[in-house]
């Protein structure tokens, strides 16, 4: 799992910006785990394929995280837009001195800022701590249309200010596990791609199509499918280890009948964890010989008649129909872990009559 001093990529993926979350509370005082701000904030949950561009997976969205873990956690927070930087800026400087910090979008990643003891300056932190004046900062704030919701164009910030309730631990909990079954069983589509549960089937869906086609005209698809199996499948896997760390952080607060689900669930994603890890090999496999046969094509022009060039295909093949298989396994798992989570909620509501 990536940690918050690593550095954010370009276009910083939500999952990502939850490690700014973390440095930013954290800069506040609030010490909160990681694995708990990931998990109220849906994202281990938030699952896309779209097989036009399966690498844009990550970037999916149809809540906003950033709202959705401050209000869980009792956090004020509010999210602003400008339409010109100077007044961007203005709103900026004025927030932080008095004493609140904020994201926004920056040329890499979500940064959180505070305010600086030199006058007419910023401080940036994500993973390192530069200071921007006004006219360095115009050079990488970008202007987006929406900060993970629909908006216009322009500069925005999400400012997140103090503490106005402390939220209970076991309550918070319920509130996980509506919000897993609500992003897990989204049958909608959202900018092109299956979310939840649903996402499983489109990528086993486009796999098995891709089969069934001849060579250079599955090509293509063999790609898109492999790219999938990188950042999009590592966000995946590592979200559902912090599931498993959250799970494991409160389950000491659930009792009797609860508790024996909880159990139940914790081994559900354990067993989806060692699917996942087999599945990131899979892919990888197939990916190396995908490559290989590629880069044999072009160095040696009688390798396409080759035994050699039908060999790697029926060993890529072969490979690739074992991915769709580790797909359509983890997709049990997921709903019977939200089955558990229903199952959990509904006791509690049970026992509270």
């Amino acid at each position: 799992m990536r940690q918050d001093t690593d550095p954010l990529p370009k276009y910083a993926a939500p999952m990502e910006s939850i490690h700014c979350v973390h440095e930013a509370l954290t800069h506040q005082g609030l010490n909160i785990p990681l694995s708990h701000l990931m998990v109220v904030s849906g994202e281990p949950f938030r699952i896309s394929y779209n097989p036009d561009n399966p690498e844009h997976s990550p970037h999916t969205v149809f809540h906003n995280p950033l709202r959705t873990v401050c209000r869980v956690l009792g956090l004020k927070h509010q999210l602003y837009y400008d339409e010109d930087y100077q007044t961007a800026w203005n709103r900026l400087y004025q927030n932080l001195n008095e004493g609140k910090v904020a994201l926004i979008p920056f040329d890499s990643g979500h940064p959180f800022f505070a305010a600086s003891e030199t006058p007419g300056q910023v401080i940036g932190q994500n993973g390192y701590t530069i200071t921007f004046d006004k006219r360095q900062l115009s050079h990488k704030w970008l202007p987006v249309d929406g900060f993970y919701e629909l908006g216009l164009d322009g500069y925005y910030q999400f400012l997140i200010e103090d503490r106005n309730r402390l939220p209970d631990g076991r309550e918070t909990a319920y509130g996980v596990f509506r919000l897993a079954r609500k992003l897990m069983r989204l049958r909608r589509k959202v900018s092109g791609g299956a979310m939840g549960t649903e996402a499983y089937f489109a990528l086993a869906g486009h796999i098995q199509n891709s089969l069934k086609k001849e060579w250079d005209d599955a090509y293509q698809d063999f790609d898109r499918i492999l790219k999938w199996g990188q950042i999009p499948l590592s966000q995946i896997l590592a979200g559902k280890e912090i599931v498993i760390e959250y799970l494991q952080s409160v389950r000491d607060t659930f009792e009797d009948r609860e508790l024996t689900l909880f159990d139940d669930t914790i081994l559900i994603y354990q067993q989806m964890v060692s699917l996942l890890r087999k599945l990131k090999i899979n892919f990888q496999f197939s990916t190396n010989l995908l490559q290989t046969l590629s880069e044999s094509e072009t160095d040696s022009p009688n390798f396409s008649q080759s035994i050699s060039r039908r060999f790697l295909q029926r060993r890529f093949l072969q490979s690739l129909k074992a991915c769709q298989k580790l797909v359509l396994e983890i997709s049990i798992r997921e709903t019977n872990a939200i089955d558990k989570f229903t199952s959990i909620v509904r006791l509690s509501e049970k026992l509270k009559i």
